[in-house]
This record gives C-alpha cells, structure tokens and sequence, in this order.
C-alpha cells in the first residue's frame, strides 16, 4: 500500500552530507543594526556567493551553473524547520515553498524574506519571550549544509514530482500544545489536508493544500486529518520503491489508500478525479 519515493535513496545520501556551506549565526540579542532580535545580519547575496565558492571548492557544484537565491534559501529552510528530519521532510518544506509562492505570485526568495519590519534578511519565525513574532511564514535563521542545498536545488527544478500533493502550508504538531486544533480549524477554512505522506510522521508534519472553498469531500479529509492527529493514526512503513514516472491515475489511486481509514474510498476518488477533470494532463507535474 505504500512506496518509498524513487529519489529517496539519493537524496538521503545527500542529507548525510552535513558539511556547513555558510556561518552567520542569528543575532539573539539586541543589535542596533536591526529592531528586533532574530535576524541573520549578513546579506542573503553575500551568503548566496559564499555558499556557490564552498560548493565549487568541495568538488558537488558545477563550474558553469550559479546557485540561485532560491535554492540557498530554500536550503535554509530546510535546515530551520527540521534539518534532522527525513529526505520526504525535507522535499516538502520546498515544495510548499515554491507552491506558497506561486499562490502569492513571488519569488521563493521574497515568500522566505518576506516580514513585519520589510527587512531582506533571513531569520526566526517564532518569538521568544520578551520579542514578538517577525511574521514570517517560516524560519530560515539555521545556515545550510551541502546536502540542504543539493535537496532544495532537486526539488526546485521539480525532480520530486508534486510529492505533497499541491501542498503549500505545513506545521509540527508535536510543537503547537493546546493551539494545534485551533489553528488548523483556522486553515481548514481555505485548505484541505493532502493526507498521509510515505515516510513522514503525521504527528511531525502536517500538510494543507489551498483550495479557496473545501467542498464536501474536502472537509471531509480535513476531518480524517484531525482524527489522525488525535489517535496517532499512522500508515504502515513503506516495503517498496514507488515506479517513475508516475501516471496521474495511479497517482490518484496512490492518494486514495493514503488518506487514513477514516475515510472512504469514494471520497478520496471523486476528489482526485474532479482535480484531474479541472486541469489538463500536461498540466500535472509528471515526465
């Protein structure tokens, strides 16, 4: 019933690579230069090159390819919200990056600068006690390692084929304590639960889709998302190698056994086939 990504074991290799590309600690004190603390001071340009060298010198970058902007912030990401976290984690956050930003019509940079205080820096999104959120939509205060910005770089050229499902909002509930329902109540009003991701512990990470609206079926999921976080719910461990390319029909018959028992087959099917009814073949990111 369930199958480990094609590029699983290549991109867990490259997570094994934890050699740092860059070192700006986040300022945790009060600093002139910035009106809060939490904000990495040194530019995101500066860093950006930084990394590109010490790519080159250890011998995994090209020579002929600049690392974009994009791919280095998206690798912080990566090691901010869950460096530690499996290869799946790890594609999920940039794809919910790179989707957040095509709903908000920017760059993956500028959803990853985008705060309160308008500042093109990177840096926390939670506050600590004392100091007020940034506002951020997620953090980028950790420098990178070489395996973050080789999984970040795949993921962006779109190698790891829509593996969240269009999801572009994503939190830890093991993290959130009493807030948790509230606030997935709060984006359950626009989103739907893209539902159990091979490999991912849904009591770690939990992903919405925007859809404006959810339909029946769509507030349905969200049900059976929330009923999962309450009784631990969680899939059987993946046995085999999921085939690529993948076809859109198997794909939504693969989301169909993924949702959780609490959901009926039917469900799960008529929304896979009324997202495939709304978009064109060639528009689903497969080869």
């Amino acid at each position: 019933m369930w199958c480990i990504p094609w590029w699983h074991a290549q991109l867990d290799e490259w997570a094994s690579d934890t050699r740092s590309v860059t070192n700006c600690p986040v300022i945790m004190t009060p600093d002139a230069r910035f009106p809060t603390i939490g904000f990495v001071p040194c530019s995101p340009e500066a860093l950006r090159q930084s990394a590109e060298k010490k790519l080159r010198a250890l011998g995994v970058w090209p020579k002929d390819r600049a690392l974009s902007l994009d791919a280095y912030g998206a690798a912080r990401l990566i090691r901010s919200e869950w460096g530690s976290g499996p290869a799946e984690a790890k594609v999920v956050f940039v794809e919910c990056a790179m989707n957040r930003a095509k709903l908000r019509k920017q760059s993956v940079s500028t959803l990853l600068f985008t705060n309160k205080y308008n500042l093109k820096n990177y840096g926390r999104q939670h506050a600590v006690s004392g100091y007020t959120s940034q506002g951020r939509w997620a953090s980028t205060a950790k420098d990178p390692t070489v395996g973050d910005i080789l999984i970040a770089d795949f993921v962006l050229q779109g190698k790891s084929q829509n593996f969240a499902r269009g999801g572009d909002q994503f939190l830890d509930p093991a993290g959130m304590g009493d807030r948790l329902v509230t606030v997935l109540r709060s984006w359950m009003k626009t989103s739907v639960w893209v539902g159990h991701l091979p490999g991912i512990s849904t009591k770690r990470l939990f992903v919405l889709r925007h859809v404006g609206t959810p339909d029946a079926a769509g507030r349905q999921l969200n049900e059976a998302g929330l009923d999962a976080l309450a009784s631990g719910e969680a899939p059987s461990a993946p046995d085999t190698i999921c085939p690529s390319p993948g076809s859109p029909l198997r794909r939504i018959l693969e989301t169909t056994v993924v949702l959780g028992a609490s959901v009926a087959v039917g469900v799960g099917l008529s929304y896979g086939a009324a997202e495939l009814a709304r978009r064109r073949y060639k528009d689903w990111p497969f080869e």
